[in-house]
């Protein structure tokens, strides 16, 4: 098993929740607003919260993303979550 923990800024949540669709995970079919998502073999959970900026004036939405599973299908999710994550419009 494996657990990676990924700190991601200014993504919204309905933005990741697209993504790990797209990626093959479904939502909760009795809960489908938790933050929580799986596929065949791991386990993408979730929390946000408000950060300050440098200068402390602005604040962005920053997602603590815990990918938890098999390591080999870790290791291959991670890195195709990440491409999605890091540039606009996935």
């Amino acid at each position: 098993m494996s657990l990676i923990e990924l700190n991601i800024r200014g993504v919204p949540d309905w933005l990741l929740r697209t993504y790990l669709l797209e990626l093959g995970a479904a939502a909760d079919p009795h809960d489908r607003d938790a933050p929580r998502m799986s596929g065949d073999g791991y386990t993408v959970s979730w929390s946000s919260e408000r950060v300050d900026l440098a200068g402390g004036t602005l604040k962005l939405t920053q997602l603590n993303i815990l990918l938890d599973g098999d390591q080999s299908i870790i290791a291959a999710f991670e890195p195709e979550l990440m491409k999605k994550l890091q540039r606009g419009g996935g």
